[in-house]
């Protein structure tokens, strides 16, 4: 179960810095998701998961693949952010 909070967990920072990278609030991010600011909130802080109808529309929102966002094992953060600039170019 530890692995799975890990996960979690990567999965929550990728969100958070995701939308600050953007500069949007949660309140921005969630309405343009169609969800409630809470919900969205507790994704940000591991506390649920979204469905995966939910994820790939969360892909869609900050331009990347579900890849990206799932992707978490064994990819540290500067590795991600090279990911992300890599997707922002195409």
């Amino acid at each position: 179960m530890k692995k799975h909070r890990e996960y979690y967990q990567r999965f929550a920072a990728c969100l958070r810095m995701l939308r600050k990278q953007r500069g949007w609030s949660q309140e921005q991010t969630a309405k343009a998701l169609g969800i409630d600011r809470t919900t969205y909130a507790d994704y940000e802080r591991c506390c649920i998961m979204p469905s995966l109808y939910l994820i790939r529309s969360i892909a869609r929102l900050y331009g990347v693949t579900t890849d990206m966002l799932l992707e978490n094992e064994g990819v540290d953060e500067s590795e991600r952010l090279y990911r992300l600039i890599l997707l922002k170019g195409k």
